[in-house]
């Protein structure tokens, strides 16, 4: 780099800070300005967020989703064999789905005609009232929020809470008590649906292992009435002129399917009945850890939160700093504004 051009760079330099300066004693120069109008929007917005608070009541309840896999003789045989359906996998192991059941438009219009919660919050339809309704709704984890959910899990609680919040104390742990009992019952639904499944899914195959059977024994009563034969059993301990070998080969045939029929439909009559008794047990994995009481003490919430009132005063303070760089402006001579608003 050559003399004149480190001589240059510096001239631009100084030049840069004397204009920097001159906008600093500019505003100095104008501080009532920006005092006058920074001060109040600061002192207006610190008190609407301050009266704009609401008081309300939150009611929470804890439950505790069992995250162990129920699996009966007849989902092993089904996962055995490669048959299990689409969608038979465990449902309690799946948090996420809890949350999404939830927060699903179905049950949110459930619990919204329970509680009328649409003429409580003045919605003039269904979707106003699930907007109120999230607004006063929290499920912590909440599985479907991946920000909430790794925050979440840095506390390895195996529990999950619903927080309701509502003007009234008695009303919000109605509401979060009833959340809690309604998808028991929709999780008992899914549950009772999958059971319900596997019977069928053994009763058609128990149909077909039946049919099976009875086209096998008809068969070996076929050869038996042809050979004159009326019992060999698996070793085939009779005269060897009896038979010829081609004989020999067709009833080890209808020996063997007769046995694997048998085998069949035993196994498929114990999978059915396991079956049954499991349609008949199968209950939801969701523990109530602690039940929501109305809240004795209400609490305070902003509509204006002091964000905003931040965000508020930066502006008038930025307004307030250009609007005193512009009086200065028109207020000097034509020929000093190349001087103050020189480009660097």
């Amino acid at each position: 780099m050559s003399e004149e051009e480190r001589e240059h760079i510096s001239e631009e330099q100084e030049d840069i800070g004397i204009n920097l300066f001159e906008y600093l004693i500019v505003l100095l120069k104008r501080k009532k300005l920006i005092i006058l109008i920074t001060l109040p929007v600061a002192i207006i917005s610190i008190i609407i967020s301050i009266l704009s608070s609401i008081s309300f009541y939150q009611a929470d309840t804890s439950i505790f989703v069992s995250q162990e896999k129920k699996t009966s003789r007849a989902s092993q045989l089904l996962d055995q064999l490669g048959l299990t359906a689409a969608g038979s996998e465990n449902i309690y192991s799946n948090e996420k789905l809890l949350v999404e059941i939830m927060k699903s438009r179905t049950f949110t219009h459930k619990i919204i005609d329970l509680f009328n919660l649409k003429g409580s919050y003045g919605a003039k339809d269904y979707d106003e009232a699930r907007k109120i309704f999230f607004g006063r709704f929290k499920i912590v984890p909440d599985f479907t929020d991946s920000t909430q959910f790794r925050s979440s899990r840095l506390n390895q609680s195996p529990l999950m809470r619903i927080i309701i919040k509502d003007n009234n104390a008695k009303k919000a742990a109605e509401i979060a008590n009833a959340i809690v009992e309604e998808l028991t019952v929709y999780v008992n639904n899914i549950a009772l649906s999958k059971a319900s499944r596997q019977r069928l899914f053994f009763a058609k195959h128990l149909k077909l292992a039946s049919d099976a059977l009875i086209n096998a024994e008809e068969d070996m009563q076929a050869f038996q009435e042809k050979t004159g034969i009326l019992f060999v059993g698996e070793k085939l301990n009779i005269p060897v002129d009896k038979f010829t070998p081609k004989l020999i080969l067709e009833y080890k045939r209808i020996f063997r399917d007769l046995k694997f029929n048998e085998t069949m439909y035993e196994i498929m009559v114990k999978q059915y009945e396991s079956a049954k008794i499991e349609e008949s047990k199968n209950a939801a994995s969701i523990q109530i850890i602690d039940k929501a009481v109305p809240p004795l003490k209400p609490r305070q919430m902003r509509t204006w939160g002091g964000r905003y009132a931040v965000t508020a005063t930066l502006l008038a303070f930025l307004f307030s700093c250009f609007l005193a760089l512009a009086l200065e402006y028109y207020k000097r001579p034509s020929e000093e504004h190349s001087t103050m608003f020189k480009k660097s």
